[in-house]
């Protein structure tokens, strides 16, 4: 008997079975084998494909990590070379401003025509006027003894007073009242205590005595406004107190009108530093 292969197939409303020689049913079971196969392999491919998915989404995300970090980095480098930059930027503009500080106070400039009046008008007078002495030389402090001649409280005696002495609290910051070049920092032998001077431009100087402390040092560029020292009780001193002076060709100069000049005032100051007159050495032997 020849063997044969039933399939049977059913669904809801019948039942039919087929007869097939078992050459066809060897052939249709290895087809559908094959399909399943195939079908087996699709699964394994698509596994395969989302597998490599996976792994390229990985491989983008951290790529994306090291450019970012790069990035980040590069941001940090460049953000510290502007930040260098800036600062070498302030530091050779720094530098030039204070060339030109010791520019106008070292050049030579003749003494009896340092500030004629001719040369001071106008604009002449406002283009110099940042670079005289002109201000308080500290915050607050009434004046306690004026310019010129006076009763010396310590000598007993009438004497030259070549500055203006402002009543105020120790410790007090001293400011410079004009950009200048620190030319000596000293505990006077004349009384003055603990001392600063200042050169400025056209042949000024300032004088700051009987301090506390000093915060600059000799040859030190300093701007208007810098803190140069704090006020103090040192010297021949009845009470704390700043001694404050300004000079012209080591002249003394009358300070008061510096203090708060209007106007026409440029003039004036200039006018009373061409004439002031010279005074002898004793003179200027009263603190």
């Amino acid at each position: 008997m020849r063997q044969r292969l039933f399939i049977t197939i059913s669904d809801a409303r019948d039942v039919r079975q087929y007869s097939v020689h078992s050459t066809v049913g060897k052939l249709l079971m290895v087809a559908l084998s094959g399909h399943a196969v195939l079908i087996l392999a699709g699964l394994l491919g698509l596994g395969w494909i989302a597998w490599e998915i996976d792994a390229l989404n990985l491989a983008r995300q951290a790529l994306a990590h090291e450019v970012r970090a790069d990035a980040d980095v590069k941001s940090r480098q460049r953000s510290q070379a502007e930040s260098e930059l800036n600062d070498i930027e302030k530091q050779i503009q720094r530098k030039r401003e204070e060339l030109g500080i010791i520019n106008r106070v070292t050049k030579p400039v003749p003494s009896s025509s340092a500030l004629e009046s001719k040369k001071v008008g106008g604009n002449i007078a406002q283009t110099i006027k940042p670079y005289l002495p002109i201000g308080a030389p500290l915050k607050g402090g009434q004046v306690s003894s004026a310019f010129g001649m006076r009763f010396h409280p310590i000598w007993m005696k009438r004497a030259f007073h070549k500055g203006i002495d402002f009543d105020i609290a120790q410790h007090t910051p001293v400011k410079a009242t004009a950009d200048g070049v620190v030319d000596a920092v000293a505990k006077s032998e004349d009384g003055f205590g603990l001392m600063v001077s200042l050169r400025h431009a056209f042949n000024f100087k300032t004088v700051y005595a009987h301090l506390d402390k000093s915060s600059v040092a000799e040859g030190q560029i300093v701007r208007k406004g810098e803190v140069i020292a704090t006020s103090g009780n040192t010297g021949l001193s009845t009470a704390p107190h700043l001694h404050y002076e300004v000079r012209y060709d080591d002249k003394p100069l009358n300070p008061h009108p510096f203090l708060h000049p209007e106007g026409d005032g440029i003039g004036k100051l200039i006018k009373q530093a061409r004439s002031a007159p010279w005074e002898s050495s004793t003179a200027f032997r009263a603190p």
